[in-house]
């Protein structure tokens, strides 16, 4: 299976709408397609979110936390601090957990930090930043 990371915006997205991407990444994982990975860092941003603007989707979290059972990785403390010198420090936990998770791809939709560090990543820990559809669309060519 490809371990894909996936961040709050995804997470979130998939909660929100049964279309999509970012549903799509899900059910992936559903058939056994990708390996998913979250932190705690995730879940929380993602859970707080939710709260905040839209509560009634929450059992859609919930499920996929259930039913896709993705495994909860958190990074070493040293590896924070070693990506927040290549992206923003607010998603050095991101890039971080992502590295310790071995994956390949990190799925988020955050145009303004994470997106634009992709050959930074690339090049310091060799996973690929790359939106949902961007890791559906590779993946289902894989799977051919």
């Amino acid at each position: 299976m490809i371990p894909v990371f996936v961040d709050s915006s995804v997470l979130i997205a998939a909660s929100m709408s049964a279309r999509g991407f970012a549903n799509d990444l899900m059910m992936l994982g559903v058939d056994g397609s990708v390996s998913l990975f979250v932190s705690d860092v995730v879940l929380m941003e993602t859970e707080r979110n939710l709260h905040r603007k839209a509560p009634h989707v929450l059992p859609v979290l919930a499920f996929f936390q259930q039913v896709l059972a993705p495994e909860i990785v958190d990074p070493r403390d040293a590896l924070v601090l070693e990506a927040a010198r290549i992206v923003h420090p607010k998603d050095a936990p991101i890039i971080a957990a992502a590295v310790e998770a071995h994956a390949k791809w990190l799925a988020t939709y955050d145009r303004k930090h994470l997106l634009p560090q992709r050959d930074s990543v690339v090049d310091r820990y060799g996973g690929v930043i790359a939106t949902p559809d961007e890791i559906v669309r590779s993946v289902m060519l894989i799977n051919q």
